[in-house]
């Protein structure tokens, strides 16, 4: 396996780490949104919508500059908007993100409570930083936008990476004399731990283990994805 070989599987499985952090987020938010219990903190409600609308747009638009990165000739995948039903439900998430992320929005302005949940009601439109635009979704409430959001977005994340073969066979290495050599100059690791180390690294199977992770960040992938 050459340098540039690993530097490319090293540079996947960080890019696998990183959706796995987006999507996490998303899910956390998503799942608070939906299970809102009346009498909520307002401070609650809106850190929930804010890290949802986040992480969502986050984790689309570092997947398809990652696709465009990977695979020249994908044109579907490497446009933010293709990831959604339609280029407004992008516009209107992503313009929500930037109102309660940047300008302040509170979506605690108005709602109801239905069995003990709170329903936050969708503003009717959001516009853009300069009010030149101005989208809207057919969705009273944002727990049912999120749904939406989720489902959607899910099912074309998935096509995403599998067109450039994030579920396939990953030939990603850890070679153990780069491992000690940074577990020897680290300045936070004790001595008696680098002592450790340097007699158990040759009884490792770093390819074993390597494997097993890649094995574990597709699983986690496909479980986040299928969030809805």
């Amino acid at each position: 396996m050459t340098r540039e070989q690993t530097d490319i599987s090293k540079s996947i499985i960080e890019f696998m780490q990183s959706l796995i952090w987006y999507l996490e987020s998303r899910n956390w938010g998503f799942t608070k949104i939906i299970t809102c219990p009346h009498g909520s903190h307002p401070t609650d409600i809106r850190i929930h919508h804010h890290l949802y609308f986040t992480s969502l747009i986050s984790a689309i638009e570092y997947t398809s500059a990652y696709v465009g990165n990977i695979n020249k000739n994908e044109m579907v995948y490497t446009k933010p908007e293709c990831y959604f039903d339609n280029s407004d439900d992008y516009n209107y998430a992503k313009e929500l993100r930037n109102a309660i992320v940047h300008r302040g929005f509170d979506p605690n302005t108005a709602g109801r409570s239905v069995s003990g949940i709170l329903l936050i009601k969708c503003p009717g439109s959001v516009h853009n930083k300069n009010c030149t635009k101005t989208y809207s979704v057919n969705f009273a409430y944002t727990s049912d936008l999120v749904s939406h959001l989720n489902h959607t977005t899910n099912q074309t994340l998935l096509s995403a990476l599998t067109s450039i073969g994030i579920f396939e066979h990953i030939d990603f290495r850890i070679y153990p004399e780069e491992l000690m050599e940074d577990i020897q100059y680290s300045d936070i690791i004790p001595e008696w731990a680098k002592a450790m180390a340097a007699q158990t690294i040759g009884t490792l199977n770093f390819d074993e283990i390597a494997s097993d992770i890649v094995r574990s960040l597709q699983a986690k992938l496909r479980e986040l994805l299928s969030v809805s």
